[in-house]
């Protein structure tokens, strides 16, 4: 009777202490990925896990070992860590459109399910096994990006979901269509780093020597000309004025050694003596002087001219990058148009390039574009084009850029959708289980309790070829609510429950999960309690990190509304602390938390109590599930299943795991004594 006693105040202290601790940690720490601006929070995660390698030279305006003259400038080159900074830091930071989308969109992942389904960076020996990575098929760096935007912002909204899906769907069917969007991509691929680069610090064209050097000699810089530096006949008079009518007039120029040469000849009694008979060799210099002069007149034309002509033909090549995917995107728009069933699914999501298009010529936009469709820029003639008009074109953009922002997010979008349609192209080109499938969606009318059945589940972090499947039905009514997952080290535990979470995520950006078939109620909360070394990492101590984890899944699912549902995974609960009171606390907490019917959970556990749920709590929706580690007989070698199936495992092969990885035998046997005589271990705090 004591000892029951006691045990109940050992569970009620742990839990006091666990909310106690928790909501002092909560007050403490901020919600750090939705406290950024979306683009920024991605970037941070997103740009480590890409491959590092020698960045070229940032001046490359200037290179004196070539002797490069300033008005040559060289064409950008981007790494791949400089694109994506330049995508989410530079674009989509500036895009309305993602900013009203974080703006008026709840978040759906807690704070750490980000690190724990490593969405954006893997771990610090792969950063790239991440989810972006492992599902990613995009072509362009914008459809990468909005990718990950998609990663990070799942929705409820069936209705949205379903479109998705039939977009999708559609690209699957239509091969025709799918291939002509594919090429324009394809196209775009050529100029994509050259029109991101007009958003870098790096830019040659944004150099401060080479930008001074522009606005020197190409535009006016009189007192409020600004006007005058917009105005393409302005611009256009002052190039003919300044450059040409020098060209034509240029005369003959001399070389720095010819003003000794002449300075000789005006002195009388010097000429005599050099044209004497002792001196023959200057008779014939001054034959061919003359001659000499003209190659001297033609280089010194030839600089004069490379001095403008250079800039604005290099401002055309750049502008003509512009040019393109103005052209590109014109051409997206038409395919869409041109089809019907595509239009009605997609024209929505062609807002923001729909509206650049039809800007109208009033306005600086209008001009702009109207500029980009028409002027030659990809063969462009300093003598016979309108250098204004390019000028005008150069001053407009630089200024007006960011009004792309939203419809290159448009651009993007597109090619995440080809992309996704080209991964289930992939899997379903097989036989195997492992494949994507759509998610069936059942609203509230369907099921008024959360729900999931997923057959054939795998995660995408596994080989396709290797991964296994499992099948699993959770119900708040039916079928298993709360499953207390149980079994030995390196099981596929882990992988079990990320498996389940980034099904649901998934599901619930891009309406497809990693299954044979996928039927869910769309959560309005994924909550994750899976790694915590992220937390540690920050000067927490492990308990501390796992009390604010945990008391931040209480918040949540305490936090919910009436019709709104939660899916909760959490592994290893408590494990930071001594093992009599973890296992109190978790017992507790996880026993609390059954009382919220709207939520669905998965614990995965080594603490034995915690099966005894199902049986003491009856009427709570647990259910204990296994993996299961076979033993070959013959050698002892451990056989993975990673199989997760109805029961609780009594299975302890942690002994034979570091057996296996090589630690001594004579080692090991005083942890088997341990484990055959507990008795004579006896201690306590």
């Amino acid at each position: 009777m004591e000892r029951n006693i006691g045990r109940k105040i050992i569970q009620i202290s742990s839990l006091t202490i666990s909310f106690i601790l928790g909501c002092f940690c909560n007050l403490l720490a901020k919600e750090k990925i939705y406290e950024k601006e979306l683009p920024y929070a991605i970037a941070s995660y997103y740009i480590p896990s890409l491959s590092s390698h020698k960045q070229e030279s940032k001046q490359v305006s200037i290179n004196k070992k070539k002797r490069q003259q300033i008005w040559e400038a060289k064409l950008p080159s981007l790494s791949k860590q400089e694109k994506a900074a330049i995508i989410f830091e530079q674009i989509f930071a500036k895009s309305p459109a993602i900013n009203s989308l974080q703006a008026q969109q709840e978040p759906i992942l807690n704070n750490y399910a980000w690190h724990d389904l490593k969405l954006f960076y893997g771990t610090n020996s792969n950063p790239k096994c991440n989810l972006l990575h492992q599902i990613d098929r995009t072509i362009s760096w914008l459809g990468k990006g909005v990718l990950a935007i998609f990663i990070a912002t799942p929705t409820s909204s069936i209705q949205e979901l379903r479109t998705r899906q039939s977009i999708i769907q559609f690209l699957l069917k239509e091969d025709f269509t799918f291939n002509q969007l594919i090429k324009v991509y394809q196209d775009y691929t050529y100029i994509e780093e050259n029109l991101l680069s007009f958003w870098s610090n790096h830019d040659p064209l944004f150099n401060r020597f080479y930008k001074s050097f522009i606005q020197n000699t190409l535009y006016f810089n009189l007192p409020n000309s600004s006007r005058y530096n917009k105005a393409s006949r302005a611009l256009e008079l002052r190039k003919r004025l300044y450059f040409d009518s020098v060209l034509a007039l240029h005369g003959t120029s001399i070389s720095f050694q010819s003003y000794y040469l002449f300075k000789v000849l005006t002195d009388r009694a010097t000429f005599k003596r050099i044209i004497s008979k002792d001196h023959p060799m200057w008779i014939r210099i001054l034959a061919w002087y003359p001659l000499a002069t003209i190659p001297i007149e033609i280089l010194s034309i030839k600089k004069h001219y490379d001095s403008w002509s250079t800039p604005l033909k290099y401002l055309a090549a750049r502008l003509a990058d512009i040019q393109q995917w103005v052209l590109l995107a014109k051409e997206v728009n038409t395919i869409v148009a041109g089809c019907p069933e595509l239009e009605n699914l997609y024209g929505k999501y062609l807002i923001n390039i729909r509206k650049l298009l039809a800007q109208p010529n009033t306005t600086e936009m209008g001009r702009l574009i109207d500029r980009l469709c028409s002027l030659p820029l990809k063969k462009w003639s300093v003598f016979f084009n309108n250098n204004g008009k390019l000028l005008q074109t150069y001053k407009l953009f630089v200024k007006h850029k960011n009004k792309f922002t939203d419809a290159l997010y448009d651009f993007g979008r597109l090619d995440t959708f080809l992309s996704i349609a080209q991964l289930l192209k992939e899997t379903q080109s097989t036989q195997r289980k492992t494949t994507y499938t759509f998610t069936r969606f059942l609203d509230r009318s369907e099921e008024s309790k959360p729900y999931i059945s997923l057959v054939d589940m795998w995660s995408p972090f596994l080989d396709v070829k290797k991964a296994i499947t499992n099948t699993i039905t959770m119900s708040s009514e039916r079928e298993v609510r709360n499953m207390i997952l149980t079994g030995p080290n390196a099981g596929g535990k882990s992988v079990f429950i990320s498996g389940m979470a980034i099904s649901l995520l998934l599901s619930q950006t891009l309406g497809i999960a990693p299954a044979s078939s996928a039927t869910i109620t769309p959560f309005n909360k994924i909550n994750t309690y899976l790694d915590v070394s992220g937390d540690i990492a920050e000067g927490k101590s492990l308990f501390m990190a796992e009390v604010q984890r945990a008391q931040q899944q209480l918040d949540t699912i305490m936090g919910l509304q009436e019709g709104e549902f939660s899916f909760s995974v959490m592994d290893e609960i408590f494990s930071g602390t001594n093992p009599l009171e973890g296992e109190a606390a978790a017992y507790s907490i996880v026993h609390y938390l059954s009382k919220y019917t709207n939520n669905l959970s998965i614990v995965a556990t080594h603490f034995p109590k915690l099966t005894l749920l199902p049986e003491r709590a009856p009427h709570s929706g647990f259910a204990n599930y296994k993996v299961f580690v076979g033993v070959q007989k013959e050698t002892g070698q451990l056989i993975y299943t990673y199989k997760v199936a109805p029961g609780k495992s009594n299975q302890t092969i942690a002994l034979d795991i570091l057996k296996e990885q090589g630690y001594d035998i004579k080692m090991l046997e005083e942890a088997k004594d341990i484990l055959s005589h507990p008795e004579h271990y006896q201690a306590s705090f």
